[in-house]
């Protein structure tokens, strides 16, 4: 589960976020570029936290935790939640509406609300696990990757506003459009050194923290 959700997750809804730009013109498996990533990476991510719940009901002899104890009643709640949303949102996108239609908006915002939401609540589920499970300072590690995630979504939020403004501003000089080009594509290439580095730092965290958990 946990690496489904700090690794697998993570990379599939910033591809949705924020590079939708990756290889525009073309596709790949009839899809586009961002989109043969996400289906896969969120579908995944879905299996996993199915398979580890399971594995989790099987090792307690099929018995659910105990209130009385507040922290793991906390995380079983939050994780039953976060699993549901995770089998619905692939179910439900195989029903959406097609590009055209009326209700494709109203699809897209569900999505994305109900996948943000199991977003938060894996992240509360698994930071009451690391705090049940590693004791004193080592569970700061969670702390230093949420401020890894936040940084990185101010960064992409700032550069994503930055092309839009550019393009949005309208020039009647051929050299003021062409500097605005440049300088979407020098934001953009940012972008991709910002996933680049996403992608090592989130597989350093993530295997530290399963290590912890394993030793534990």
């Amino acid at each position: 589960m946990t690496f489904g959700w700090m690794f697998l997750s993570t990379l599939g809804i910033l591809l949705a976020r924020y590079y939708k730009y990756l290889g525009k013109n073309k596709t790949l498996c009839g899809v586009q570029i961002w989109f043969a990533f996400h289906r896969p990476l969120m579908l995944t991510t879905s299996v996993l936290s199915l398979v580890g719940f399971l594995l989790i009901l099987i090792r307690k002899d099929w018995k659910w935790t105990s209130s009385a104890i507040n922290t793991n009643f906390a995380h079983s709640i939050m994780g039953i939640l976060t699993i549901g949303i995770s089998v619905i949102q692939p179910i439900s996108a195989i029903f959406r509406p097609d590009k055209d239609s009326a209700n494709r908006p109203i699809f897209n915002w569900l999505h994305r609300v109900f996948g943000i939401l199991a977003f938060i609540l894996s992240y509360a589920a698994i930071t009451l696990a690391i705090k049940f499970f590693l004791q004193k300072y080592l569970w700061l590690i969670m702390v230093g990757w949420l401020s890894w995630l936040i940084l990185v979504v101010i960064a992409l939020e700032f550069i994503d506003y930055k092309i839009t403004k550019n393009w949005k501003t309208e020039s009647v000089i051929n050299t003021q459009i062409i500097e605005k080009n440049d300088k979407n594509m020098f934001d953009s290439s940012f972008k991709t050194v910002i996933l680049g580095l996403h992608f090592v730092i989130s597989i350093c965290f993530t295997f530290a923290i399963i290590l912890l958990i394993w030793i534990k």
